[in-house]
């Protein structure tokens, strides 16, 4: 996650995020299905939207608390930067920051879903999707493999984030990034 996801006022990431499921899911079946109304399509955007920024304001929330809980007491702009240090860029060069980091790269390596789980919704995204494709359900198709390439970028996060605790517990890991 951004780190502006997790300083923004919750009430922002909710609402920016409900706005944009809204207008892509209204988008996305009034394209695929023109005989539906548009009164229908904006509420079934709205419904998901609603949903959707509910999901992402308690997501956000359960992150920022876990993030507080590995980095410690680490005033706003050490928080910020153990956070960047943990999944990119330069090594901090303070020990304790650089340690914070590491500390958060592991829970995120923790919370991380089984590979196998991961694999067989990307898998079935993106069968999904090519099946959609064919049946000439375009809109539908997208969204599947849009979803479908993050479920597979989430696939290897595993790998990335295990370098990523390798290097932020190294000595010389000041002198080096990712």
């Amino acid at each position: 996650m951004r780190m502006y996801l997790l300083t923004a006022p919750r009430w922002v990431v909710g609402l920016g995020g409900g706005l944009l499921v809204a207008t892509v899911v209204a988008v996305v079946f009034r394209l695929d299905n023109s005989t539906r109304s548009w009164t229908a399509t904006v509420l079934t955007g709205v419904v998901f939207g609603v949903l959707l920024g509910g999901g992402l304001v308690l997501s956000v929330t359960t992150q920022r608390g876990e993030l507080r809980e590995a980095a410690g007491e680490l005033p706003p702009a050490q928080l910020s930067a153990a956070y960047r240090a943990a999944v990119w860029g330069e090594i901090p060069s303070d020990p304790v920051v650089r340690a914070a980091a590491a500390r958060v790269a592991q829970r995120r390596l923790e919370a991380l879903r089984p590979r196998i789980l991961v694999a067989i919704i990307a898998i079935a995204m993106t069968v999904g999707a090519v099946l959609h494709a064919l049946a000439d359900n375009y809109g539908l198709a997208g969204v599947l493999a849009v979803a479908g390439l993050g479920w597979i970028v989430e696939f290897f996060q595993p790998a990335r984030l295990r370098r990523r605790i390798e290097l932020l517990s190294t000595e010389n890991g000041a002198a080096r990034s990712v």
